[in-house]
């Protein structure tokens, strides 16, 4: 359910339980579901997870971040998993694309989740975490 496209072709979701690799080799892969992530070389897909506390996913924009910030997280995307760099790369983000900008919380959410629904993924949870940091 969380990668409908990918299993609704060819593959089989039992051949890829329990191995988050292989998982993301197939989802991530530029080559067989375009996405627009630049992964386009054999193990691009898990090298190149969502890391960071704004998911950074994909080649090319680990390639963008590196560019713009004169860090190499293409050599060293593991970087993303801890502080100072998954916090650099959330800001980062916040700014390219102005989100301080953006009329609401749900505006916001939508372009981080790159999804213009109503309820994008992960919007209750942030909502929810918004509700209580304000009331803090």
């Amino acid at each position: 359910s969380v990668f409908p496209s990918a299993f609704r072709s060819k593959y089989k979701p039992n051949d890829y339980l329990r191995d988050s690799v292989k998982l993301a080799n197939l989802v991530y892969d530029d080559r067989k579901f375009p996405k627009g992530l630049g992964n386009i070389y054999d193990g691009d897909g898990s090298k190149f997870i969502g890391r960071g506390a704004i998911q950074t996913t994909g080649r090319n924009n680990y390639t963008q971040l590196s560019k713009d910030t004169d860090i190499d997280f293409v050599s060293h995307p593991e970087w993303l998993e801890k502080p100072p760099y998954n916090f650099i790369s959330a800001l980062y983000y916040w700014k390219k694309h102005n989100l301080s900008a953006k009329p609401s919380l749900l505006a916001t959410r939508q372009v981080i989740a790159g999804n213009y629904i109503n309820s994008p993924f992960g919007f209750k949870e942030v909502l929810n975490w918004y509700n209580k940091l304000k009331t803090a």
